[in-house]
């Protein structure tokens, strides 16, 4: 039950946040309101995004052929670059009727795509992998996934209708900087998701030697950098006062004016200048010793890089505060006037504006006591001792048939010639039959098996063995393993364990 509360919470938590708020953003826009197939054009990017994932989701379960990260950097490319679009053209309250809005809602629609193409593929998924092992739908260990997998969803959809909710009672302006900040910490995730993949591929080189690299060439050239960058800034700052004259702004289209350009030449060459004044304090501070040097610093890439929950706690902290906000503001605030009707009105908005804050705040905490807890009580999973050591006799392992024949399940281990560990799991399964195969599956990778009662278990995805499947390939089965039952004893020859040593380096 837990390993798919869990599972379901790690797939789905970002996408259901990030589609809660760019509807939030979405249902601010009048345009949205007013027709003209906005509607439309946003249900439709999560159709497409639904269809996208569903097209995974069938050929991960049929085919083999298909690599799950070449996948999600094909959504997290595109996904990086559009949240950037949106986080530059999505409106302030006061120029909501600007002709940056249709920017804004077909690049909300491409969100919900591509967020929904991203986070549905393992709900899709997890389902499928309820009755494996089982026997029947009608089993306590089918009903706790079941019952898992649903709790995890209807937390989240509770999350996300209750922040769509609160964001309509918050005051726009105030809302607008926890919608940046959070926008920028969902940016920050999906950029650290890209780099995982493209390092894990060899598309990007190691963070640590990255860093070295970059610090070397820039201390090399850094005056050729430090001077260009103050050219190239000043000359943006003075281009303001030399901007060309464009035609004056109608009221249909008020968003590029003559103020605006020049103050984005100012911006984007004060930006440079102070960001190449930046890197040479810093260069001044490491000289010194103030600051750690980039060696050292390469530790705090790869600590980001293995830390992708802190990213959801920020989420967590961004809209808690707010809904914490909220309930205090809505004790604080006491109607006045001398209409009744009005006051019992305000009254009653505000009861629910607390009641909202209660419910984000009880979903929040149940999702972080989850992530942290809950998950870290699950990880740790059943205490198994280790396997037992086997040494080859010529070219053969033999295991006594009185020791592995009492129907428990037996680990071993084998050291290969080129000395990696290689593990295998022993069984009777009847009187005459056994069940031998490696430590392993072609599903879960290495985890490994151990029994529950009567029951062998896959450590990582919780799925109950079938005792007479094991020695079979296929699902989460153990990978089998050649061997023959002679004489009171079991003899497995070493050239079938150091052909699947791959599996265990």
């Amino acid at each position: 039950m837990l390993l798919y509360f869990l599972s379901v919470l790690d797939s789905a938590w970002p996408m259901a946040v990030a589609l809660a708020l760019i509807f939030t953003v979405l249902f601010g826009l009048k345009e949205f309101d007013r027709g003209h197939g906005y509607r439309r054009l946003v249900w439709l990017g999560w159709l497409v995004g639904f269809l996208a994932a569903l097209t995974l989701a069938i050929l991960r379960r049929q085919t083999g052929w298909v690599v799950r990260e070449f996948y999600d950097l094909g959504v997290l490319c595109p996904l990086t670059l559009t949240l950037l679009a949106w986080l530059v053209v999505y409106p302030t309250p006061e120029r909501r009727m600007t002709a940056s809005s249709p920017w804004t809602l077909f690049l909300g629609a491409g969100l919900v795509a591509l967020w929904t193409a991203l986070g549905t593929p393992n709900l899709l998924l997890y389902p499928l992998d309820f009755g494996v092992g089982l026997d029947s739908v009608f089993n306590v260990d089918y009903l706790a996934k079941v019952g898992g997998y649903s709790l995890g969803l209807v937390l989240l959809l509770t999350l996300a209708l209750g922040l769509a909710a609160q964001a309509q009672t918050v005051p726009r302006k105030l809302l607008r900087g926890f919608l940046l900040v959070s926008f920028l910490s969902l940016l920050a995730l999906v950029i650290l998701k890209t780099s995982q993949i493209m390092i894990v591929r060899g598309m990007l080189p190691d963070p640590r030697k990255l860093t070295e690299k970059v610090a070397s060439f820039y201390l090399s050239w850094r005056y050729f950098f430090l001077g260009g960058a103050i050219i190239i800034g000043g000359a943006l700052v003075l281009a303001q006062k030399f901007r060309p004259r464009l035609a004056k702004p109608s009221q249909a289209q008020p968003a590029l004016t003559r103020e605006n350009l020049g103050l984005g030449f100012w911006l984007a060459g004060a930006a440079l200048i102070a960001l190449a004044i930046s890197v040479e304090i810093a260069v001044f501070l490491l000289n010194r010793s103030l600051i750690p040097n980039y060696r050292n610093m390469t530790s705090w890439v790869v600590f980001f890089l293995e830390r992708e929950n802190y990213f959801l706690y920020a989420q967590i902290i961004i809209w808690g505060a707010l809904a914490i906000t909220q309930m205090v503001r809505s004790r604080l605030v006491k109607p006045q006037g001398a209409n009744p009707a009005l006051i019992r009105k305000i009254r009653s908005e505000l009861k629910t504006q607390f009641s909202l804050g209660i419910l984000i705040v009880i979903t929040l905490s149940a999702s972080l006591f989850s992530v942290t807890i809950i998950k870290d009580y699950h990880s740790r999973g059943p205490q198994i001792d280790d396997p037992l050591a086997v040494k080859a006799i010529g070219d053969q392992i033999e295991l006594d048939l009185s020791v592995v024949g009492d129907g428990q399940l037996h680990r071993r281990s084998f050291v290969t010639e080129s000395g990696t560990v290689v593990r295998f799991i022993v069984i009777r399964k009847s009187d005459t039959a056994y069940g031998v195969g490696l430590d392993a599956c072609d599903i879960c990778g290495q985890t490994g098996y151990y029994q529950r009662g009567d029951q062998v278990i896959c450590k990582l995805c919780d799925v109950v063995m079938n005792k007479v499947t094991i020695g079979f390939p296929g699902g989460c089965n153990p990978v089998p393993l050649d061997f023959k039952v002679e004489p009171g004893k079991i003899v497995i020859k070493t050239r079938n364990l150091e052909k699947e040593k791959r599996r265990f380096e």
